[in-house]
């Protein structure tokens, strides 16, 4: 007996965002729908797209928090603005 694992078991694959790239292109190919090819693309590019909005929010609330307020610095640190001359 292998220890290897059948091609089926092992997770690989174009995945769900791969197979609706595929239906789209098809259905953009025979003129089932009449979108731009931006949006025929979308599956590809839309999950990296939220990501990265979601990681700037993330850093934007962060910066937002540190600015407004956030920890207090403990006595004897000189703060940001002190080191850089601001």
């Amino acid at each position: 007996m292998s220890d290897k694992k059948s091609s089926a078991a092992s997770g690989g694959g174009i995945g769900f965002f791969g197979t609706l790239t595929i239906l789209f292109i098809g259905l953009k190919l025979a003129h089932v729908i009449n979108w731009s090819w931006w949006w025929v693309f979308a599956p590809l590019w839309m999950p990296l797209a939220i990501l990265l909005t979601v990681c700037a929010g993330v850093f934007l609330i962060a910066a937002l928090v540190e600015l407004i307020g956030g920890r207090p610095i403990p006595e004897g640190k000189p703060r940001a603005g002190k080191i850089l001359g601001l």
